[in-house]
């Protein structure tokens, strides 16, 4: 039985890096934030005996800066009468928030077909290439994560604070193999992974149909001078109704502060309205949405 643990490459931090944009200055502060693997040498030594040593993303399944009920109730108002919603996801990483989101149109939708396929895409090809290879396999998580800031509680207990889910609920999703999640295939089909560089590909997006383009925790490794040019470029591609969701957790620090504000305003000097619907968990006092209507 192959099973493959979805990871962060080295390869897209060296990019970055010899690029020298802005994460050479976080890595400074945050040893973590590029990739650091935070697992105990048991977990370490349980993965490998299916993969090679890689590093773990410190990314995890229902991030804790999003209050997901209350994204799911805005999704609901904000959706109802559409038939087709685009979903993008960049920047996705492992896998983590694509999963997150097909439960949550799963559990909280008696149509989640409008919002598929969910096109998660990332920068890095050989991460897509693994997750891609395994599609058809089984694809697991470690059942605890931890971050560059704190250990996040086990998966299984996330998601039903996350969601409110049943233990009935669990089991469609997920099965405990040990000390990893398996994410079961009715969450991994409605998925499509591939690599893309999110600057370079506004082009691919559906302008048809509303779409919900999640860029989140990730505008640290891109250049600053670039994103005025991309927001005014994805308001311009967008359908009506659109929305843009940004992330909380991986822009605490005075650096990462300044992103934020920097590129939520880039969002508004655009034409996107910063949405008037809390999602946010950590600080409530941030817009983490911005609609195009």
């Amino acid at each position: 039985m192959n099973i493959v643990f979805p990871v962060y490459k080295n390869n897209i931090v060296k990019k970055v890096l010899n690029k020298g944009q802005k994460p050479v200055q976080r890595a400074e502060k945050y040893p973590n934030f590029l990739g650091a693997q935070c697992l105990s040498e048991q977990n370490k030594a349980q993965i490998t005996k299916f993969t090679p040593p890689k590093l773990i993303n410190t990314t995890s399944m229902f991030r804790e800066d999003v209050n997901w009920m209350g994204f799911l109730s805005y999704l609901k108002g904000r959706f109802k009468d559409n038939d087709k919603v685009n979903t993008y996801i960049y920047g996705c990483s492992n896998g983590s928030e694509p999963y997150t989101m097909s439960v949550l149109f799963k559990k909280g939708f008696n149509n989640p077909e409008k919002f598929y396929p969910i096109i998660a895409k990332d920068l890095d090809e050989e991460l897509i290439d693994d997750i891609n290879k395994m599609q058809d396999g089984i694809v697991a998580l470690p059942i605890r994560a931890q971050n560059q800031y704190t250990t996040i509680s086990d998966l299984d207990e996330r998601a039903q604070e996350a969601l409110n889910l049943s233990d009935n609920d669990l089991k469609k999703y997920f099965e405990k193999m040990g000390d990893y999640v398996a994410i079961n295939k009715e969450v991994r089909e409605p998925i499509k992974f591939s690599s893309a560089d999110i600057l370079k590909d506004i082009d691919s997006i559906d302008s048809d149909n509303p779409s919900i383009v999640m860029t989140r925790n990730m505008w640290p490794y891109i250049d600053c001078s670039k994103y005025q040019e991309y927001a005014d470029s994805l308001y311009e591609k967008l359908a009506p109704n659109s929305v843009v969701v940004l992330g909380h957790y991986d822009f605490i620090g005075d650096d990462g502060d300044y992103i934020f504000r920097s590129f939520a305003n880039c969002l508004k000097k655009a034409g996107f309205t910063p949405s008037k619907f809390p999602i946010g968990r950590l600080d409530l006092s941030r817009n983490l949405v911005f609609e195009k209507n």
